[in-house]
């Protein structure tokens, strides 16, 4: 990940806002679940909270997380509120400038060409983060999560806003459709 120094340069002047007040708040201790009411939902990024807008930033912290790293939540907002938001954050993070966001922030991450690709590489690693449709494809809110393979099946991190734990799954298709699917990443 860059360095905080480096991140703040090329950061918009509304993210170091949202930095300079999130650096006060509760840090993360493991896993984030519940992005409601877990210890970062005050956290802001854009014009809101994470309890409403943050599930990106915290499937991209217990990605990382969980691939062994030791993520800082505050810097990981100030990147994607800097480089990934749709409308300020009203509509959360856009997932079509995920990948350009990870490349500003050196998160070493690889892109799914689809979802099968998906779905057959998280077969075989550790850690990635999905983006998908609750609903209706197209007509409903996008949701982000990491996905941790437990080997018997699959751990998915902030499933739901008012779940403390992870929800277990025997596979992707078990909570995320193909066409739900928008997009995913591996975390390295």
């Amino acid at each position: 990940m860059i360095a905080k120094d480096e991140l703040l340069k090329i950061a918009s002047a509304k993210a170091k806002r949202n930095y300079e007040k999130n650096i006060r708040l509760r840090k993360p201790a493991g896993l984030i679940n519940g992005q409601k009411s877990c210890n970062v939902s005050k956290h802001r990024m854009g014009i809101a909270s994470v309890s409403f807008n943050g599930c990106a930033p915290i499937a991209v912290y217990n990605a990382l997380y969980a691939a062994g790293h030791n993520p800082d939540f505050s810097l990981i907002t100030l990147g994607i509120d800097s480089f990934a938001l749709r409308m300020g954050g009203l509509l959360g993070t856009d997932p079509k400038k995920l990948e350009d966001c990870f490349a500003k922030c050196r998160i070493a991450a690889v892109k799914a060409k689809d979802y099968t690709d998906f779905v057959n590489v998280m077969g075989a690693v550790k850690v990635g983060i999905i983006c998908y449709w609750v609903a209706k494809p197209k007509k409903s809110l996008l949701h982000f999560a990491a996905v941790i393979n437990c080997g018997e099946g699959y751990d998915v991190c902030n499933r739901f806003s008012n779940r403390k734990k992870p929800s277990r799954v025997r596979g992707i298709k078990d909570f995320c459709p193909k066409e739900s699917y928008v997009c995913g990443f591996f975390i390295n």
